[in-house]
């Protein structure tokens, strides 16, 4: 789930409350929470709870100015443009699991 976020973050989502405008920073690739049920919040929140889905408002969860769906496929061309014997993408996470406060490392 914590991978899937970060994931998320190198398409160019973005946090709720991130206003950073930049050329790979737009302005509506943010999450959403349901206006009417704080708890239900899209991936890319800041803190838990949050569901295991983007920001979409052609699936009822999102708006114009929250669609980190849009955003993915915007940017998707540069993974399908991936070619053989470049550096490969490497992520590293490290950090306290919320389940039981023990010490996760994704690799």
């Amino acid at each position: 789930m914590v991978g899937i976020h970060e994931v998320g973050h190198l398409f160019g989502c973005k946090h709720q409350n991130d206003n950073r405008v930049a050329a790979n920073l737009k302005s509506y690739a943010r999450a959403w929470v349901n206006p009417n049920n704080q708890n239900d919040r899209t991936i890319m929140f800041s803190n838990f709870p949050f569901t295991f889905r983007f920001s979409n408002p052609n699936l009822g969860f999102g708006a114009s100015d929250r669609n980190n769906a849009r955003r993915i496929r915007e940017i998707s061309h540069v993974i399908s443009n991936y070619r053989q014997g470049q550096d490969p993408l490497q992520i590293w996470i490290s950090g306290p699991s919320v389940i039981d406060n023990s010490h996760i490392t994704y690799t």
